[in-house]
């Protein structure tokens, strides 16, 4: 059995119009070598899939709403007559439902009335088929295509599908065509001469690597970012920490603090940065910098002053901060460190405006060194002074950690460091060990803190104390009680079918 793949000519449509009447594509190298005979011009490309996998993928109920052969006729249609509309409607609403009515008007003897398969049309044409259907699921995270196998990742799931899992065919095409609308979005190239691409499509970053780098295929990377608070209040105290620590947060932000919140990659730091910002007084001036726009703190809090900015190729982080001091913030907020521009925050950390950013570094003591080495990247500076200086004006440093157990992934708050010019205190410590966690506290904030919140009105914090204490979390329990029920296969199943176009899903 093999799928149909169109190339646009003039009699094209006459052609998928017999293979989809006489065979409903039961026997499609059979239709395919009648229809080519019926039409010399006609070019066509058989791709290779067993009729195995096609019952495998009805088992698993991912069977397609509208075939491959019907998607590559009607997507050679749309670039034909509407190449703008197509690429226009890659971000704007409006051009999408051009096209959504021109596929419904035009392309009825597919449709047949079935609005479902419109939209089902419309996203594998125009959007990124059935990864733009996962980014639908509010709780997916990250999508990912290592060559072999696509992979799903929820706030506390990681779930992997072969091609073959999920009746997908000629993979490589989809995967670079994916690639291929972020690159046209963003106008940035993807080939062998260009083979890396890191690109930003609505709330979705991207990075793709060439097949010419990588034996087994392109690969790609996705990352969502959704309008919400992943971390918050009511579930602060679930896995992430104690509820008293969400308190301190409250009080530091309500003082006003230079804090840096560090962690590995998806360990939850842009979470932590937007919560806190939920504490700040309306009336306080916050500017936000990032290069892709993550924390969405303007529609999140739209009654807070808050002014967002993006870098782009010819501004980048540095002259941003160098900006953000000209218009009186009272916050700057860069949403993530990685260079020189570390050099552009320590002087506004010296001229007394608040800073609150996010950096990769092995724990919260470590910040001010890795700190430091950004900064030496590009400037020939003293160390020393340079060390003295940023312990003396960073206040605290939290660490974010990420652990799988059991399958499920959690994300917990390690460690909160006080910094001072003598030495850091170290005011909270978490550890996850045999499926428990462990909480140690019991030194205090320093008396200058102390001072600073007296004199916004705040009452004096005092952190409990601790020693390697077991505290119980739902989280935990809840992972106990489901190990050994089939969970994972249930919600497989239901991503599966989200991929390939089938009803919502709730993921729990």
């Amino acid at each position: 059995m093999a799928l149909f793949n169109s190339r646009q000519t003039s009699d094209s449509a006459e052609v998928m119009a017999f293979i989809n009447e006489e065979t409903e594509f039961d026997d499609i190298e059979e239709a395919t070598e009648a229809a080519i005979t019926r039409n010399n011009n006609f070019r066509a490309d058989l791709i290779e899939v067993s009729s195995k996998n096609r019952r495998q993928a009805s088992n698993i109920g991912v069977m397609k709403l509208v075939s491959d052969e019907i998607i590559n006729f009607i997507y050679e249609d749309l670039i034909a007559h509407y190449a703008n509309l197509v690429i226009k409607a890659l971000n704007d609403q409006s051009a999408r439902e051009a096209l959504r009515e021109v596929i419904n008007r035009q392309h009825q003897r597919y449709i047949k009335g079935d609005l479902e398969k419109v939209d089902y049309i419309l996203s594998e044409c125009i959007g990124t088929g059935f990864i733009e259907r996962l980014l639908q699921v509010p709780e997916i995270t990250d999508i990912g295509w290592n060559g072999h196998f696509l992979t799903v990742d929820t706030p506390n799931k990681h779930l992997n599908y072969s091609a073959k899992e999920l009746g997908l065919t000629n993979v490589e095409n989809y995967i670079n065509r994916v690639a291929a609308k972020f690159s046209n979005a963003v106008g940035k190239a993807f080939n062998e001469s260009h083979p890396i691409l890191d690109s930003a499509y609505d709330n979705v970053r991207l990075n793709a690597i060439h097949h010419s780098l990588s034996p087994v295929g392109t690969t790609l990377s996705l990352r969502v970012v959704r309008e919400k608070l992943a971390i918050t209040a009511e579930n602060f105290s679930d896995c992430f920490a104690p509820t008293f620590v969400l308190n301190f947060l409250a009080d530091i932000m309500r003082t006003g603090c230079n804090l840096v919140i560090s962690g590995m990659t998806g360990s939850g730091k842009t979470e932590i940065q937007k919560l806190a910002f939920s504490f700040v007084d309306d009336t306080e001036k916050i500017i936000t910098i990032e290069d892709v726009q993550e924390m969405h703190l303007k529609k999140l809090y739209p009654n807070k002053d808050i002014y967002s900015w993006n870098i782009n190729e010819k501004i980048g982080i540095d002259e941003l901060v160098r900006a953000s001091l000209r218009n009186n913030p009272d916050w700057v907020v860069v949403s993530e460190t990685r260079g020189a521009e570390a050099y552009e925050m320590y002087q506004a950390l010296m001229s007394g405006h608040y800073i609150v950013t996010t950096l990769h570094a092995e724990s919260a003591a470590k910040i001010p060194r890795r700190f430091i080495g950004m900064c030496l990247s590009k400037y020939k500076l003293d160390e020393k002074l340079l060390m003295s200086d940023l312990v003396s004006t960073f206040d605290f440093g939290f660490h974010v950690k990420r652990v799988t157990y059991k399958g499920v992934t959690l994300r917990y708050l390690e460690e909160i460091v006080e910094f001072g010019i003598n030495q850091e205190i170290t005011l909270f410590k978490q550890s996850f060990r045999n499926g428990k966690f462990y909480i140690s506290t019991g030194n205090q904030l320093s008396s200058d803190f102390l001072g600073r919140m007296a004199e916004k009105g705040l009452a004096k914090f005092n952190f409990p104390i601790n020693h390697e204490t077991l505290i119980e979390k739902p989280i935990i329990e809840d992972i106990e009680l489901s190990e050994g029920l089939p969970l994972q296969n249930r919600l497989k199943q239901a991503v599966a079918k989200k991929i390939i176009g089938g009803e919502g899903i709730e993921i729990i």
